[in-house]
């Protein structure tokens, strides 16, 4: 069933039925977000322009395409793309050459690096969304082109299936947010592997749903050390339509959360 919270999937043209019972073909999203839980809102191809949220894509666009899980929206302030969760593209050569790395020992050590700064990227992107409008991770594809590149690398190096690989990102959220948030981080969630086409066949990818926080900013805990004292410090991240930034945590409490809060509560 082709999803109708997404409004890629609910192009002009596409035949739709609304929450509301009416059958029509979409004449304009009137959505601003890329997904809203209780469906994209939309007017119909109609003499009264019949507004309301898709409850279900019943068919293909007017010129016969049909509605594809692998369209995807531009990068932008609420979509980022990754091509992996914890595995570096390239080959071992590809990254030997790329870092003028001298021999198979400093290979290993910076692919270590690499996954670590993978996974991070991933936490960074996650409280970036969650502490401004919220948006969604998509990992297994590749930035700019949004090519499919998949999981298969994922599974291999976290030794999971795809149930695996969302419990191996839940695990690492909680080590990087902080027992304090609990579940509560996990409530502004919603991770689900889909299929997509590719040239050689269909691969797995993951989108990561986040929720605006409303209470407390998400911050990421690193570790520091003060006066030889180790610590844990915390990273406060927000989205901009470049990227996840981070704000030094005075500026961050001065300037983007009062705003944020704000708009939330």
């Amino acid at each position: 069933m082709i999803d109708p919270r997404e409004s890629i999937n609910c192009k002009p043209g596409t035949l739709v039925k609304l929450r509301t019972g009416e059958i029509g073909r979409v004449r304009q999203i009137l959505a601003v977000l890329d997904f809203h839980p209780l469906g994209t809102k939309v007017n119909l191809d109609d003499e009264n322009e019949t507004e309301g949220r898709v409850d279900e894509v019943i068919g293909p666009k007017i010129n016969g395409e049909q509605n594809s899980v692998t369209e995807f929206p531009d990068e932008g302030l609420t979509i980022e793309y990754k091509g992996s969760f914890s595995v570096p593209l390239g080959t071992d050569e590809e990254i030997k050459i790329k870092y003028n790395l001298p021999n198979d020992n400093a290979i290993k050590y910076k692919i270590k690096e690499l996954k670590d700064i993978l996974r991070f990227s991933v936490m960074k992107t996650i409280a970036a969304f969650a502490n401004t409008d919220g948006g969604t991770l998509y990992i297994g594809i590749k930035d700019r082109t949004k090519e499919i590149l998949g999981l298969d690398e994922d599974y291999k190096e976290n030794n999971c299936d795809s149930d695996g690989l969302i419990t191996e990102i839940q695990n690492k959220m909680r080590k990087i947010f902080g027992d304090s948030y609990g579940g509560a981080i996990l409530s502004i969630l919603e991770m689900k592997t889909y299929e997509g086409n590719t040239n050689s066949g269909k691969k797995e990818y993951l989108k990561i749903r986040v929720k605006a926080v409303k209470n407390h900013p998400l911050s990421l805990k690193v570790d520091g050390i003060i006066k030889g004292e180790k610590i844990k410090i915390p990273k406060f991240y927000y989205r901009t339509s470049n990227g996840s930034e981070e704000l030094p945590v005075s500026d961050f409490y001065e300037t983007h959360w009062p705003e944020h809060s704000a708009k939330y509560n």
